[in-house]
Formats: C-alpha cells, structure tokens, sequence
C-alpha cells in the first residue's frame, strides 16, 4: 500500500473542507452584513412620524428577516384567539431560523473533520516513514526527521483550520443571536396595545423569557407606563370567625 499517495490524499481533502468552509464564511459574511444594514434602515424608517412610516420602512429595508417578521406581525387579525395569535408569532420566529442558520453546519463539521483528517495524515506519514527504515535500515536519519515533519504537518494544519472556521463560527452564531433578540423586540414593539391588553402575547413573551433580558426591560417598562391596562377587581375575603376557648 501507498501510504505517501494516501497522505497527499488527506491533505488534498482537508484542502477541499478549507475551500468549502471559506466559500460559506464570505457568504455568510455578506448575508449578515445585508441584514445588519437592512435593519439599521428599518429602525430608522419606523422612527419617522407620520401614517406612511410603517410603508416607508418597509420599502427601505426591502428584503430580510426582520421585514417578514414585521410584515407577518402587522397581519395578524384581530379576531384571533390568544392560542392562535401564540402560534402565528412563533411561527413568524421559526421561520426565520432557516435562513439565518444556513449552511452554517458545514463550518460546524470544518471544525470537527480537519483535525481528525490532520490526524489521519500524520499517522499515515509515520506509518510510510517507518515502512521505509524497516526496507532500508537506518542510513539517513536526516530523511527519517525529514520523513516524521511532513507527516507532522498534516495535524498542524488540520489543527489551523479548525481554528480558524471556530472563529467565525462563534462569530456567526453570535449574529445570529443578535437577529434573534431584534425579531424579539420587533414582534413586542409591533404587536399592538390591544393585542397585549388581552393578553394574546403573554405565554409568548414569558415563553421566551424577554423579561429576564436587560434588552427588553426598557420596551416592558414603558408599555406599562403607557399602556392602561384593566385593573383587577379587589378581592374580598369572608371575615375569620373567632375562635372559642372552652373553659
């Protein structure tokens, strides 16, 4: 068996999982870079005064996740149940996961392949090196230091890709939290006084637990303050009937 030409081999497959995993990391970089700048002129947009403000937003940010969740928040109807309006809103949430997570499983198994393959490569290198000194003996040890480097190479660059794909996976993963958090306080924003007031909204948001965020304490507190909400009639107790002491 030919180990030299299995060890090319490796590092030729582990060259492929580079090349695909940077191909994914520029199309993700481009992708989250749209959508950082189509939300930026949505927020700007929907600061704007005026009845024409909701359309106006829209057609700046044009396209993106944060447009078909606003859209599909502002469609909601009115004479839905609170269940319904619940499992509209989460799966306006859902389906939005799709395109911010895609393809993002290839750099995901970048991480964990290459240094297995750089392993692979080593090994195989080793294996031929000392294939060779078993045939030829010890006559160059040169050749034997220079024989174990090159198959030492392969886990140093195994090693090297799977950092650099675990740098931007972090990255992308956090982004994509990020567009999580805006869709969050864009549904909260957006879903309507009367909506809240009836309570269509709470399992959702107790759901997702936005109170405990510091993100969305400033959007709570001022729906409280500005919203009226029905106050709870006064509960009234019977009076507790004295006890008797038998003498």
């Amino acid at each position: 068996m030919n180990f030299t030409l299995i060890h090319d081999a490796v590092l030729l497959a582990m060259a492929g999982v580079l090349a695909v995993a940077l191909a994914v990391i520029i199309e993700r970089l481009i992708y989250f870079g749209f959508v950082g700048r189509a939300y930026t002129r949505l927020v700007a947009a929907l600061a704007q005064p005026g009845p024409q403000a909701f359309t106006q937003a829209l057609a700046a940010a044009r396209s993106g996740p944060h447009v078909d969740m606003l859209t599909g928040v502002h469609g909601l109807k009115e004479d839905d149940s609170a269940e319904r309006v619940d499992l509209k809103i989460q799966a306006l949430y859902l389906a939005q996961q799709a395109g911010l997570r895609r393809w993002l499983w290839i750099v995901d198994t970048a991480i964990t392949l290459s240094p297995l393959l750089g392993l692979l490569g080593t090994i195989l290198g080793i294996i031929d090196t000392f294939s060779a000194l078993a045939a030829q003996g010890v006559s160059d040890p040169q050749a034997v230091s220079r024989g174990i480097g090159t198959a030492l190479m392969a886990t140093a660059a195994g090693i090297g890709v799977a950092v650099f794909c675990l740098v931007f996976n972090n990255f992308f993963n956090e982004r994509v939290e990020r567009v999580n958090e805006q869709l969050k306080v864009l549904a909260l924003e957006h879903s309507g006084q009367a909506a809240w007031a009836r309570g269509r909204l709470g399992d959702w948001v107790l759901r997702m637990s936005l109170s405990r965020s510091k993100l969305y304490k400033p959007f709570i507190q001022k729906w409280r303050s500005s919203w009226s909400l029905p106050a709870r009639p006064p509960q009234s107790r019977p009076p507790r009937p004295l006890s008797r002491r038998h003498p």
